[in-house]
């Protein structure tokens, strides 16, 4: 003799033991739905069939979408894309709300609700110094083409200080974070700075390597250009093939 489940098919003690919060509306719902107008639940994830008059044929036990009140905001008819191209950027970035889960806007967001690494928005602080504190756990995106190198910095000075362009300083600040803290009060930074460093080669991570010579370096230079040049005007006595006597 087989005894039969009581928690199959649609139950009371179901609902009790197993509930679904999905289900669940409180009596603040609507004073946030009507009231001050905010989309609580996406139309992909209301029923409706439930908002017709025959009902839902699952009923609430059964239906996996949700059975509740829709708010104003819900089922509105797409908003047309603006041609503008900082809308058009817009729609094309992630919402940095969206990726803390802080975003109140829901589908009427004009940032991409999506975790697409390549449309993720620009680090600001990456953007600007060329490094950023958080690393490989930022949430904003370190795009590598960004890094341009300061030309006045390669020359020996930039009057900027720490400008927007990547320059050695950039480098050296990555370096002296990554060190161990013993390591950053032996001053070893500073002294390769001036050209020494007491530690020389058994100290690996905080010496930047030079930069390697472009093999257009090593070609010879080229000749210079060779040209016919007139004979030079009268009495222009600089000239090599002068002779004062010779209209004596």
């Amino acid at each position: 003799m087989t005894m039969q489940d009581p928690l199959a098919g649609a139950s009371t003690l179901k609902d009790i033991v197993r509930p679904q919060f999905h289900q669940v509306s409180l009596s603040a719902d609507n004073f946030v739905k009507y009231t001050i107008g905010v989309k609580l639940d996406k139309d992909d994830q209301i029923c409706r069939l439930a908002l017709t008059p025959a009902g839902c044929p699952l009923g609430p036990l059964q239906c996996p979408l949700r059975h509740t009140n829709p708010s104003p905001q819900n089922f509105q008819p797409p908003k047309q894309v603006s041609m503008h191209p900082r809308d058009r950027k817009r729609l094309a970035t992630v919402c940095k709300h969206w990726l803390r889960g802080l975003c109140k806007k829901g589908d009427a967001c004009e940032f991409l609700h999506e975790y697409n690494l390549r449309r993720m928005p620009e680090c600001w602080w990456y953007a600007k110094f060329g490094y950023c504190q958080a690393g490989d756990e930022c949430l904003y995106a370190h795009p590598k083409e960004k890094k341009i190198e300061c030309p006045d910095y390669k020359r020996g000075f930039c009057k900027l200080g720490t400008c927007s362009f990547f320059n050695v300083n950039i480098i050296l600040n990555s370096f002296r974070t990554s060190l161990p803290s013993k390591t950053r009060q032996t001053g070893c930074m500073q002294n390769y700075l001036t050209g020494y460093c007491p530690l020389k080669q058994e100290y690996t991570r905080g010496h930047p390597k030079p930069d390697l010579p472009t093999p257009k370096d090593y070609e010879p230079p080229e000749a210079p250009s060779q040209r016919d040049l007139d004979p030079p005007p009268p009495g222009y006595g600089r000239y090599t093939g002068f002779d004062r006597n010779a209209n004596l």
